[in-house]
């Protein structure tokens, strides 16, 4: 009995490790913040977003890319594959 139950745990303690390593990494990409900024712009452009609504993604993705940068403040470059959209900003804490 007390093999199955420790063969269980350990099988639990392993799939849980991996989901842990696959949202870390998930949290970690920057490509995904990336990826959601162009889509909101993609939005703006259409009239499926305010400008309001743009705005807050935008705050919430930069600040995002801030404390994956560890606070850094380089310029942001972003380019879509096929080179037709294309942001870069420069975020600056003296904001007023």
């Amino acid at each position: 009995m007390f093999l199955i139950d420790s063969l269980l745990i350990d099988g639990l303690k392993f799939v849980l490790d991996k989901l842990v390593q696959v949202v870390d990494a998930e949290l970690n990409d920057d490509t995904v913040l990336r990826e959601r900024l162009l889509d909101a712009q993609m939005k703006l452009e259409l009239g499926d977003l305010s400008l309001e609504e743009f705005n807050d993604i935008e705050h919430d993705v930069f600040a995002r890319l801030r404390e994956l940068r560890g606070g850094h403040t380089a310029p942001i470059s972003m380019t879509s594959g096929d080179g037709s959209v294309s942001v870069e900003a420069s975020v600056s804490d003296d904001v007023k």
